[in-house]
Formats: structure tokens, C-alpha cells, sequence
């Protein structure tokens, strides 16, 4: 029994990451882009779906491919991506360190809060095929600073040689984190570009307590990045889901340097599975190259 339950969980956390949601485009301070609003299934790296091992679950698995449309229609794409994002939450707990050689393109992912390296799965595989970047995660635990968090994505990074060109790339408070890296840590000798979804630079209304302490409005840390973002020169994109009720405001979630793009229809999570995301960062990885 305790067998066949993990196989689901495991079953249900990869179909979560097939499904990946389009949405429309909006670019500040440019010309609008716009971009189907469909959905689309996408295959593993494999380009197959996981064979279900029972009739049991071959019925799940027919299901489960209509399920996230559905829901998406029934309970709105931010509420299908939390789902989502508990069924990922499992995955990648340990450190995802591939191997590199000169000249590749590695691409560091850092999650939010009450997260875990898992949420990524989806973007992970994209930008490993479309971007032909090697990938590298971790999980830092929930309530931990944003200098503490910093300290584990350099550590992260040191572990690959000077010869490949690094992009940081953060969820919420894991966009905070990078340009800290980036701009108080001397993070900019090895970062190429940094991005950031939804992450909250200009404060949140939150508790002055654990790492509520870095992200409340009156923060000294978050003044100091937004302040200094321009010194080190290292390029950032700031990605606004313009229904983000968490990070609110396209100012709240804006660097005040670099560009900025908003998607309308978007909330906080569900930046983290939407293709047009996934899209804008292939695109600007590979524009560092």
C-alpha cells in the first residue's frame, strides 16, 4: 500500500508538470506581445508520458491529463498552480549540481518561501532543451534570511568553474536573493543576468520577524538593492504577474533597473508555470550567450 501511494504522488507530481499554461504578454515600456491563450500538454525530456503500472492508475492517467484543464475552468490558474506546486514540493531536495565544461551556460534557479526546489521541475526541462543550459537548484529552508540564502547560492556556484556563464533566476523572495548575491557579494564576477518573478523589491506588509525582517516595506536590505542595483552593471528582468496578490503592484515587484515585463491574468504562483515565463527566460539565456 505505502508502496503504490508514493508511485501516485510520484505519478501525480510529474503529470502537474505537464501541463503548461499560456497567457498574454505585456511589455512596459515597449510595443504589447501577445501570445495564444490556450493550453497545451507538453511530454517529459523523453518526449512520453510515464507508463501507469495498474488499471488503476491508466485510469488516473486518463484523467489526470483532462483533470488540470478542468480545474483551471472550475478554481482559476492560481489556485491550479498552488496545487501544482504542493505536488512538486517533494522533488529536489537535495542539490541539483550537474556537470559543466568550459563554456556552457548554466542556469541557477532559487525558489520562495514555504517552497522547495521542486516548483521548478517545469521550467527546469524547458530551458535544458530549449536553452541547451545545465540547470542547478536548491532547497533552502522556510524563515531562513535573505543574506543565509544568498550564502548557500554562492556556495552553489563556486562549485562550477570561472569558464561558464552563470544566469540567477528567483521566484519571490528567491529573486531578492540573487541580486544580493549578485551586488553584496561579489556575485557579479560570475553572473551574467540575473531575473526575477514576481519577487517583492519595493516590500511586502509582512511580520519584522524571521525573513520578514529583509522583505517589509521599510526593509534597510531591500533599499540597499534597490539603491545600488545599477553599480555592478549585471543585467535583471523584472517578471510581474499583474494578478499577483502577494507581490502587488508592478513598483512593489520592480528592481528599478533593467526591464520589465507584466502579464496580465497572472498571479504569484502562477508565474511559476506559465508558459510565456518559460519563454521569456529561455529567450533572455540565450540572448547572454
Amino acid at each position: 500500500m505505502g508502496r503504490r501511494s508514493r508511485s501516485r504522488g510520484n505519478d501525480l507530481a510529474r503529470f502537474v508538470g505537464f501541463l503548461e499554461p499560456s497567457t498574454g504578454l505585456c511589455h512596459v515600456g515597449g510595443p504589447a506581445i501577445r501570445s495564444p491563450g490556450t493550453l497545451n500538454f507538453r511530454p517529459s525530456a523523453g518526449g512520453r508520458l510515464p507508463r501507469p503500472s495498474t488499471r488503476t492508475d491508466r485510469a488516473y492517467a486518463l484523467f489526470g491529463m483532462a483533470l488540470p484543464v478542468a480545474l483551471e475552468q472550475l478554481i482559476g490558474v492560481e489556485r491550479l498552480a498552488l496545487l501544482r506546486e504542493v505536488a512538486l514540493m517533494p522533488l529536489d531536495l537535495t542539490d541539483v549540481v550537474p556537470d559543466v565544461c568550459t563554456g556552457d551556460n548554466v542556469v541557477v534557479l532559487v525558489h520562495g518561501f514555504l517552497a522547495s526546489a521542486g516548483v521548478f521541475r517545469p521550467l527546469r526541462v524547458r530551458l535544458e532543451r530549449e536553452a541547451g543550459a545545465r540547470v542547478a537548484t536548491f532547497t533552502h529552508a522556510p524563515g531562513v534570511g535573505i543574506r543565509r540564502i544568498a550564502r548557500r547560492l554562492a556556495e552553489l556556484v563556486d562549485r562550477f568553474p570561472p569558464s561558464v556563464r552563470v544566469t540567477v533566476v528567483g521566484h519571490s523572495l528567491g529573486g531578492v536573493v540573487a541580486r544580493w548575491y549578485v551586488q553584496e557579494m561579489g556575485g557579479h564576477t560570475r553572473v551574467v543576468r540575473t531575473i526575477s518573478l514576481g519577487s517583492p523589491f519595493g516590500g511586502i506588509d509582512v511580520p519584522q520577524f524571521f525573513v520578514g525582517a529583509d522583505l517589509h516595506e521599510q526593509s534597510v536590505l531591500l533599499r540597499r538593492i534597490r539603491e545600488h542595483a545599477h553599480v555592478c552593471g549585471i543585467p535583471h528582468t523584472s517578471i510581474v504577474g499583474e494578478d499577483d496578490t502577494v507581490v502587488a503592484g508592478v513598483k512593489t515587484a520592480c528592481l528599478g533597473f533593467g526591464d520589465v515585463v507584466v502579464l496580465p491574468r497572472r498571479g504569484h504562483n502562477g508565474l511559476l508555470f506559465c508558459e510565456t515565463v518559460a519563454n521569456l527566460v529561455i529567450d533572455r539565456v540565450k540572448t547572454s550567450l
